[in-house]
């Protein structure tokens, strides 16, 4: 791979740190389980108003993943089909997203629709 040095180093530190998780069968630092969901379409709504199909790669009751044609910035409000949500990060394929309210337990599936 062809990449700057310092994203080389991150790389280097998260491979490591995950070599050395699954050696010891250390549990996932996530705090909730993340799912496939079977709808994998939804429509994230950026702040001001312009709308795109998105694809979720995977959701927690906390957050989701998306595959999605625009990078809005971290921080920014945005409405994952209809729910709330703050971008906390960009992913190779598009951004990650920590919801404003959790999802309820007892609705949460692989057929959550967001």
């Amino acid at each position: 791979m062809q990449v700057p040095p310092g994203k080389r180093d991150k790389l280097t530190t998260q491979l490591t740190w995950l070599a050395k998780r699954q050696a010891l069968g250390l549990p996932d630092d996530r705090r909730h389980e993340r799912i496939a969901p079977r709808d994998r379409y939804t429509l994230l709504k950026l702040p001001n108003g312009r709308e795109y199909t998105a694809t979720v790669i995977d959701i927690s009751m906390s957050g989701a993943a998306l595959h999605v044609d625009c990078e809005p910035p971290i921080g920014a409000r945005v409405v994952v089909g209809a729910t709330p949500a703050e971008v906390v990060r960009h992913v190779s394929c598009g951004i990650a997203v920590e919801f404003l309210s959790p999802l309820p337990a007892d609705d949460f599936s692989e057929n959550t629709r967001l």
